[in-house]
């Protein structure tokens, strides 16, 4: 089963629906949730009031809104390496660090390049993204 919250114009709306509609279910959580942004990069800077009041938040846990970007997709990666190049670099660097003990990373971005297959293998859904210019995306959003 998944959770859907419907489109919303940007991604902190988005956002703040999810919150919304998550806070309605009972024991305030569930699992698969699929959310629908009309627009990614419309008001996504970190001068809109609504991102600075989160990374306020964040930031006293030493936490940012950048950190929990890069778990979605790793931009120094890209920066550095460029498609298809970074999936490589996340899967042999980062991964085989955070991985050490045994567990799952955290990033979602491991998610993306490691789908698993009903054959035990993995996908890489990743070059797909790619395909939107991330880049450019964050450069837009004024990261």
């Amino acid at each position: 089963m998944y959770l859907t919250v419907p489109q919303q114009p940007d991604c902190v709306t988005t956002w703040r629906e999810a919150v919304r509609v998550l806070d309605a279910r009972p024991g305030h959580c569930d699992y698969n949730v699929i959310m629908d942004i009309a627009d990614p990069i419309a008001n996504a800077t970190s001068e809109d009031p609504r991102v600075a009041v989160v990374n306020e938040f964040l930031l006293g846990y030493d936490k940012s809104v950048e950190t929990v970007a890069n778990t979605i997709s790793p931009r120094g990666l890209y920066r550095r390496y460029g498609a298809p190049a970074f999936f490589e670099v996340f899967s042999k660097k980062i991964l085989t660090r955070v991985r050490r003990n045994e567990r799952w990373s955290g990033y979602y971005f491991e998610r993306i390049i490691e789908h698993p297959t009903l054959d035990q293998s993995t996908f890489n859904q990743g070059p797909v993204g790619a395909k939107l210019q991330c880049h450019d995306i964050w450069s837009a959003a004024g990261t």
